[in-house]
């Protein structure tokens, strides 16, 4: 077997063996997912698989990333009741959160206009920008309980 295939297979046994916990911390109401996050990283997902499906993949190959989309779904549902919103956010973290998936649609936009490489690329951008309003949400979160603390 191939090392890259090791490194794949890997990585997503480590990455389902994760997902239980996480779900279960979600449920306990011990971790809360950001929305905007999850339904970027789903719609990332699902581009990921088709984009996978139009290059011939077979079924073999299309599994981890199968995998990958349906636990994104899946938090993403859970966020609508257990995560943050835009509740939770400033003017100036929604605006970082609608740059995010105004990213990830472009990626998707460019799949269809220029390719497979090149959406493979905005994929990856809007990827990284899809964890910034977690990241402003946590910041935000640690900050309140942090003062609800001390007081």
């Amino acid at each position: 077997m191939p090392t890259a295939m090791v490194f794949g297979v890997v990585a997503g046994i480590l990455y389902l063996a994760s997902t239980p916990f996480y779900l279960r911390a979600i449920l306990r109401g011990e971790t809360k997912p950001a929305r905007v996050t999850w339904w970027i990283w789903t719609a990332i997902g699902i581009a990921t698989l088709a984009s996978y499906h139009a290059s011939g993949a077979n079924i073999a190959g299309m599994v981890i990333p199968a995998l990958y989309a349906t636990m994104y779904a899946v938090v993403a549902i859970l966020s609508l009741r257990y995560g943050y919103g835009v509740r939770g956010m400033k003017k100036g973290d929604i605006v970082v959160s609608v740059v995010a998936g105004i990213i990830a649609g472009a990626s998707l936009l460019l799949w269809w206009w220029l390719g497979a490489q090149v959406a493979l690329v905005a994929n990856l951008i809007a990827d990284l920008a899809a964890i910034f309003p977690t990241r402003i949400l946590a910041s935000n979160a640690r900050f309140h309980h942090k003062h609800i603390v001390n007081k």
